[in-house]
């Protein structure tokens, strides 16, 4: 009988699965006031990079400061009254309760100046990291509330990359493994590095959500952009492949035919991976064996065959 045949060669053969993620900022706010007041001063510049602690905005801060001054007043006046009966009571001029009263009055006063300085403090709003500021949303003399947003904030110097993948891959995935992606309207292909996998599979996609670290020194990536993400699984350097019209499909498991000595011989395999028309074999054969590519469906065990071709290395 004729047939075609193929002579297998080890090659390189990747794992490699293709999912949709999500990039986001290492870290984003909404930027919004702790108390409600009128807006004196905006010290930012949309778009502008700014560091930690640096002034945005400030509030009307009149009453506060008037608060704290009233208070620092009055702490004055306890502070001196108690240093006065504490030297009465020493010598007998006065009772011990009516100098407790005191202490506890200028105790008292000492809290409502903390008070009084927190609340002065929340008429500055500054950057609680460093960051990029986003587009405007108040202006000057506008009076807002705690839950009015200001602007945005957000970390981009390196982003997060959100990406689920099916459940039966999560034993494989490891921190410190790499992955790569494109976003829409880029060409280039950037890098990254899984640093936490979910340790729960999502009931309702089976899915395990993956996390990855993304640097983006030059700002060119964008939070929220949609990315195209390729993640290795696993890497062959000898993979055995053969086209999967060589194997036959039993009941009790896979086989291929090899011409051995001008016949035709059955070989148990086992497959692993599926590459577009190509099958790995992970058992059953070695590298430089010669496999039947065409017309398997009707060979027998042992029987003659005549190559009908030069044999092809893959």
């Amino acid at each position: 009988m004729t047939v075609a045949t193929m002579v297998i060669a080890g090659q390189l053969l990747e794992e490699i699965v293709a999912v949709t993620g999500t990039l986001h900022a290492e870290e984003a706010i909404d930027v919004q006031t702790e108390i409600s007041g009128k807006i004196v001063e905006i010290a930012f510049e949309e778009g502008a990079t700014v560091k930690r602690g640096e002034l945005l905005l400030r509030l009307d801060d009149s009453e506060a400061r008037a608060e704290l001054n009233r208070a620092k007043a009055r702490i004055t006046k306890a502070e001196s009254l108690e240093k006065r009966l504490r030297g009465l009571m020493q010598n007998g001029w006065t009772n011990e309760q009516e100098f407790e009263q005191a202490q506890s009055d200028y105790r008292a006063l000492l809290a409502e100046r903390e008070l009084a300085e927190a609340k002065l403090a929340k008429t500055e709003l500054r950057a609680p990291f460093d960051g990029v500021v986003g587009i405007r949303s108040v202006s000057w003399g506008s009076y807002v509330a705690p839950s009015a947003r200001i602007t945005t904030l957000q970390k981009v110097e390196w982003l997060k990359l959100d990406f689920a993948v099916a459940e039966r891959h999560a034993a494989r995935l490891r921190p410190g493994a790499k992955v790569s992606f494109t976003v829409s309207g880029d060409e280039q292909r950037h890098d990254g590095t899984v640093y936490v996998v979910e340790p729960r599979v999502d009931e309702a996609t089976r899915t395990v959500l993956v996390r990855a670290r993304v640097e983006n020194a030059n700002g060119t990536l964008r939070p929220g952009a949609l990315a195209q993400v390729t993640l290795r699984l696993q890497e062959w350097e000898a993979a055995l492949l053969v086209p999967a019209m060589a194997v036959i499909t039993e009941e009790n498991g896979k086989s291929v035919f090899v011409v051995e000595e001008g016949k035709a011989q059955r070989r148990r395999v086992v497959t692993g991976l599926r590459r577009a028309e190509l099958l790995q074999i992970v058992a059953g054969l070695r590298a430089g064996e010669e496999v039947v590519v065409a017309g398997v469906q009707s060979l027998r065990a042992g029987a003659a065959v005549k190559v009908a071709q030069e044999n092809r290395s893959r």
